[in-house]
């Protein structure tokens, strides 16, 4: 009779672990269930809430078209008048610069970051630092190092000749990045024009059919 009772006692406590193994088993599906279903809706949520946000702001940009189209050629238009003027201050140094850098260069010793006066005058002086200040903030790819203090060196070489030449180099290659620039704003500029020319001509058609 004891026997039988342990073996009973052993069947229900299996039972009892098999039942509550099934529970927490049933439990963690649960809660895993809870968990996919609770992404899913935060991702559903923010695909629809994106998508509207979406869906605003093309409404209203098409309503807004012309507005944002002659408001998008004026800023590249500033922009390109900023190259232009960038390409005349250029030229202007360049041809300031040309002859003058290499008079002015011949009365220096230059020797890494040091510049020396040899026979300049103390104004001669001055106006080459001046100069080579002016070309580096001009031209920075002329750079060649900088003194102890901080200021840029240009040595365009003692050469009057080469010295043209490089300057005249260092011209033709900013000028043609400014160019660039310029070309690549000017999609938006002539549809900024043309979209104030379209603008104005509605404006004028309304105003005669109102009188």
């Amino acid at each position: 009779m004891g026997n039988s009772m342990d073996v009973k006692d052993l069947v229900d406590n299996i039972r009892g672990q098999t039942t509550f193994k099934g529970r927490l088993k049933t439990l963690g599906v649960d809660l895993a269930m809870g968990l996919a279903s609770g992404v899913a809706t935060m991702g559903v949520s923010w695909l629809v809430s994106s998508g509207l946000e979406l869906v605003t702001n093309g409404i209203s940009n098409y309503v807004n078209r012309h507005e944002i189209a002659i408001q998008k050629g004026e800023e590249a238009e500033q922009r390109t008048q900023a190259s232009r003027q960038n390409i005349q201050s250029m030229r202007s140094m360049y041809e300031a610069s040309k002859d003058r850098y290499s008079e002015l260069r011949a009365g220096v010793d230059m020797d890494g970051n040091i510049i020396k006066n040899i026979s300049l005058t103390n104004d001669e002086y001055a106006e080459f630092i001046a100069l080579n200040q002016s070309l580096a903030s001009t031209f920075p790819a002329a750079i060649t190092g900088f003194t102890d203090s901080g200021q840029a060196l240009v040595d365009l070489g003692e050469n009057a000749d080469e010295a043209k030449t490089k300057l005249q180099e260092l011209y033709d290659a900013a000028a043609a990045i400014e160019a660039g620039d310029i070309r690549e704003e000017m999609p938006d500029v002539l549809g900024g024009i043309r979209t104030k020319n379209e603008k104005l001509d509605t404006e004028i058609s309304g105003l005669e059919n109102e009188v």
